[in-house]
């Protein structure tokens, strides 16, 4: 899940610039200490989140639907804001990212999501249409904003006692589902499960504390948020 949050909030994050180039030419939603955010990326992300819940059935041409839509509307506007404050930030930043920390997160991701696999994982970007350089470039982004995280809230913190109670129910469901398959679970599959569940344990606390990051900076830069819709 972490990856595809990378893919779609990370990215979008550092491609908040293209509002200031785009400034001249393109209706904007919002204007966050002088950049436009275009309203084209608004109307995507709005699509997006149209098209998940008419999958579920939902009618937004239904009159009591319309007041969902606005709140769609509503949080991708934020959402857009909040990315663009996280991107000015990264901006500012002096931190470099070293090769290792680069492919200790590659790493990290390939073992994650492909099973160590990396001609796998490659492909899982092919199907997103990322390139390896825009990848690279988008966990150095996420390597930098952790950084930040650790200086403004100090280091992530996974108790033992938080791994073991995740572990607990998960390997229940893992046990079972390996049983259903005609297969063992060995310990060196728990031990791993153990591995992937601190590993989501961490990645939930960095959003938590990313969504705490763009809440402060929204309301340091409130009065240069201009709303345009």
């Amino acid at each position: 899940m972490i990856l595809l949050t990378i893919i779609a909030a990370v990215a979008l994050s550092g491609c908040g610039n293209d509002g200031e180039n785009n400034a001249a030419s393109e209706e904007a939603v919002a204007v966050v200490n002088g950049t436009e955010i275009p309203r084209s990326e608004f109307d995507q992300l709005v699509e997006q989140q149209q098209s998940l819940m008419e999958q579920q059935g939902i009618d937004f041409e239904a009159e009591e639907n319309q007041e969902m839509l606005e709140q769609i509307e509503e949080a991708v506007l934020n959402q857009l804001i909040g990315q663009e404050l996280v991107s000015q930030v990264l901006e500012e930043t002096d931190y470099e990212v070293s090769d290792e920390e680069l492919n200790e997160k590659r790493a990290e991701f390939i073992n994650m999501f492909a099973e160590g696999d990396e001609e796998n994982f490659n492909q899982i970007l092919e199907q997103q249409g990322i390139t390896q350089d825009e990848f690279d470039e988008m966990i150095a982004e996420q390597i930098e904003l952790e950084n930040i995280l650790i200086e403004r809230y100090g280091e992530i913190e996974v108790s033992d006692e938080e791994v073991d109670q995740a572990f607990d129910m998960q390997k229940e469901l893992a046990m079972e589902q390996a049983e259903e398959a005609g297969e063992e679970v060995s310990e060196e599959d728990l031990e791993e499960l153990k591995t992937v569940i601190h590993q989501q344990l961490r990645d939930q606390k960095l959003m938590q504390q990313q969504a705490q990051l763009i809440e402060e900076l929204r309301e340091e830069n409130e009065a240069n948020i201009e709303i345009l819709l």
